[in-house]
């Protein structure tokens, strides 16, 4: 029957048995959404369609997002934690090789020998974590994501998150390179 005074009935006045209906649930949908229920198992549980699972945590999202200040505070936040974990785990991502007997193996004889290093690789999946956290946190895998033009280096993304090293801090060498070279090759020279 249609509405012939004018004034709304149903959805949207929060007076109606349907409103009331809708806003239980809704209560239940974002209620298994906080629990991270995927949103077509709540759909299934609730017994409404995904479109409406969908509806009602866009709704819900609407009333309680942080405004855009909050969510440029928190990446802020974010960055300089992962900066200062950057900052702790970077000077770690080399370590010296050891022999069995756990004493560091040195290159060279003298006052001028230095210990043999390795990568330490779970620091290094974490610096690399770190890298991918902060490009995500500031969209720079956006670019990537929607086949944007050019090409990420490691350069540009080092530049980008502001840890770039100083320009003698990487060496650039060849893959024959790396065979010979004493952090690859733990056998000390003493000649």
């Amino acid at each position: 029957m249609p509405n012939s005074r004018g004034k709304r009935h149903g959805a949207g006045t929060n007076t109606g048995a349907e409103d009331l209906a809708r806003t239980l649930r809704d209560k239940q949908i974002i209620a298994q959404r906080l629990e991270d229920r995927p949103l077509r198992a709540i759909a299934v549980d609730v017994g409404c369609a995904l479109s409406t699972v969908q509806a009602a945590v866009k709704r819900w999202m609407d009333e309680h997002a942080p405004a855009p200040e909050q969510v440029e505070e928190l990446r802020q936040v974010q960055a300089a934690q992962i900066d200062a974990l950057y900052a702790k785990a970077w000077p770690r991502v080399m370590r010296p090789v050891r022999d069995s007997d756990g004493q560091i193996i040195y290159d060279g004889k003298g006052d001028d020998r230095k210990p043999l290093e390795e990568v330490d690789v779970p620091v290094a999946q974490l610096v690399i974590k770190l890298w991918e956290r902060k490009a995500r946190l500031f969209g720079a895998d956006l670019e990537r994501s929607i086949g944007a033009g050019g090409s990420i280096t490691a350069e540009g993304l080092a530049d980008f998150l502001g840890w770039s090293e100083p320009a003698d801090a990487a060496i650039d060498v060849e893959a024959h390179e790396l065979y010979d070279a004493p952090a690859l090759n733990p056998v000390p020279n003493t000649h």
